[in-house]
């Protein structure tokens, strides 16, 4: 059974006079990537983005490449030495030979992208140490040397086949940092903050707590370069912190979170629209660094939309300007500016929202309420100033159209007929099939239309027919001859009546000479798409545009009488079911814009 066309997600926006797209939104939209998707764990560690765009996730089972739709993992294999050696994945970086390398929980592999193979990184240093154990961290300098991390042993520096050493014996390490002096800082577990000096290899303690060295109170899991002056520091028991590298103390930044308890910070990211990211064990707080106000995202069981978890493990802005989160529990989420261009609305369980999520039809009454049919949780309206829904009485839960007219609402839907509300009244009545002549044909109904002479025409699943105002009933039109779904009507700037059907193409009436055409096939074709028609539009030239299910979009030239053009797949478009075109608002005098040259050129000839 043919059913109207879904929408799964409500998306409000309001196009600017000035032409700047849309306004930007407030809210964060993520999308999360999980093992469903393909992705080996959900714990991701460690991400990172390669020079051809590849996003590499290292999880505690395996070393994830994502190309955008893929995903490639790469585990060790006990039968393969060139395969990575150890599953546990905790640093990424891409040398200036493109070679990535990878730390892990046994040491560094290093990736060559060419001949796909995986090489232990076996250097030892003079005194003939070598790398052991989780390497927390990798970095290159502009030197291009290369700068370990690794879990009580210290910082290894590798360049040119020479691997330097600075030993920080039974030292829990997490990160390294660079400042404008060519200083090494070394974010530590219990001994805080370390300054290495790379020439003399003088180390230099700041601890958070002095009289509790060695203690959770000195734990740093992160740190990050701030304005050359300063290092933001995120702590374990202290939140986050600003580390004044000239006076050598730190300066509280975020303490508490918004619950009020000590923040436990285990990531920090600058994004490039100098917003601070702090990923931390009760979700993510983004910081305006200029106005210093901060807002707290966590995850929401019901809501899609929200991270997948509270624990954030690492984070990541890609060259596009896309952020990535990895989580403990939930995978990687990712949010990009333009998802909030759009203020999206959904179910959430327990809040004021949209009941369903498979939306049909909308319109507006004289109040700029928005009424808002879906096919699987009834009528909701929606105000618009206040931005709060509600749902309607109407009994049916699938709506497939809907018509306001003087203060009354009519509905149409799918086997139990039609309703009508009046709104000041809330009065609702139902209209249904019998044997009667004088009832809807089908108590399925997929479109209700007035057209300028007051008229109210109602298309079902079987006929057409219109309403008797008088009466209070309907006469059914071209019974027989019109036996498929009418799915959408449209009045044209002449008078002239459309009626787009699913299985007999279009029907049109002059109700001047009281005349009816019949068109049952689109574009010069003789199957079952070129008579399903989903869809019709006039534009400013008098043109009719046609979207089919399955034979892309044509457009009938009403004064001809004749196909101008048609647009599929073939000719560019990018799928040949078109639901609902819509004219290009921001122009007065609007002409066709598909991306394909032939339907372009002859438009213009035209």
């Amino acid at each position: 059974m043919m059913m109207r066309p879904k929408i799964f997600i409500l998306f409000v926006f309001y196009i600017l006079s000035n032409l700047q797209f849309l306004l930007h939104g407030s809210d964060f939209y993520f999308r999360n990537i999980s093992v469903e998707d393909g992705l080996s764990q959900n714990m991701v560690y460690s991400i990172f983005q390669d020079k051809t765009g590849f996003i590499w996730f290292g999880t505690m089972d395996g070393l994830n490449r994502y190309d955008g739709i893929q995903y490639r993992i790469f585990k060790n294999e006990r039968e393969n030495p060139k395969s990575i050696s150890s599953n546990r994945i905790f640093s990424i970086l891409q040398d200036e030979e493109n070679k990535i390398w990878i730390g892990t929980a046994n040491g560094i592999d290093i990736y060559d992208p060419i001949n796909e193979r995986f090489t232990k990184f076996d250097t030892k240093t003079t005194e003939g140490n070598e790398i052991k154990g989780v390497v927390r961290d990798l970095k290159s300098d502009q030197e291009g040397n290369i700068w370990m991390a690794v879990q009580d042993q210290g910082i290894f520096c590798y360049n040119q086949g020479e691997l330097k050493e600075y030993a920080l014996k039974d030292v829990h390490v997490r990160e390294i940092l660079f400042d404008k002096e060519n200083n090494i800082w070394v974010a530590t577990y219990g001994y805080g903050l370390l300054k290495i000096d790379p020439a003399s290899h003088k180390t230099t303690r700041y601890l958070l707590e002095k009289t509790k060295i060695n203690s959770p109170e000195n734990n740093i899991n992160s740190i990050l370069l701030h304005h050359s002056k300063y290092i933001l520091v995120g702590t374990e028991k202290k939140g986050l912190q600003k580390f004044d590298i000239e006076k050598e103390l730190f300066i509280p930044c975020l303490e508490v979170g918004d619950d009020g308890k000590e923040l436990f910070v285990r990531c920090i990211m600058k994004s490039d629209n100098n917003e601070l990211w702090v990923g931390t064990e009760t979700g993510l707080y983004i910081i305006d660094l200029l106005t210093e106000r901060h807002q707290n995202l966590k995850h929401s069981y019901n809501d899609p939309y929200s991270l997948s978890d509270n624990a954030i493990h690492s984070l990541y802005q890609d060259r596009e300007g896309g952020i990535w989160v990895g989580t403990f529990f939930g995978g990687v989420c990712y949010f990009n500016k333009a998802f909030s261009q759009f203020e999206k609305y959904y179910p959430i369980a327990g809040e004021n929202s949209i009941s369903g999520k498979s939306i049909s039809e909308f319109c507006k009454d004289d109040r700029n309420t928005i009424w808002i049919g879906t096919e699987d949780a009834g009528l909701n309206w929606f105000n618009p100033v206040t931005k709060t829904f509600g749902q309607c009485k109407i009994p049916a839960k699938n709506i497939h159209s809907l018509l306001y007219d003087d203060q009354k609402l009519w509905v149409g839907t799918f086997s139990e007929g039609i309703y009508t509300l009046e709104l000041n009244s809330g009065r609702i009545k139902s209209y249904a099939n019998s044997l009667s002549g004088n009832t809807i044909i089908d108590n399925n109904v997929y479109s209700i239309y007035k057209d300028s002479t007051g008229k109210i025409w109602i298309g079902t699943l079987t006929g057409l027919q219109y309403y008797n105002k008088s009466s209070d009933d309907f006469t059914r039109v071209q019974e027989g001859v019109i036996r498929k779904q009418v799915n959408y009507i449209l009045e044209d700037k002449k008078g002239i009546l459309w009626f787009a059907t699913i299985g007999e193409g279009i029907y049109s009436y002059n109700r001047f000479s009281d005349e009816w055409a019949h068109y049952p096939t689109i574009a010069n074709r003789d199957d079952e798409t070129s008579r399903d028609i989903i869809c019709l539009l006039e534009d400013t030239k008098g043109r009719l545009w046609i979207g089919t299910e399955g034979a892309g979009i044509g457009i009938y030239d009403t004064d001809t009488k004749s196909l101008i053009t048609f647009a599929t797949t073939e000719t560019g478009l990018p799928n040949d079911v078109t639901y609902c075109p819509k004219l290009n608002l921001l122009t007065t005098d609007w002409e066709p814009t598909f991306n394909i040259t032939q339907l372009l050129t002859h438009q213009r000839e035209g």
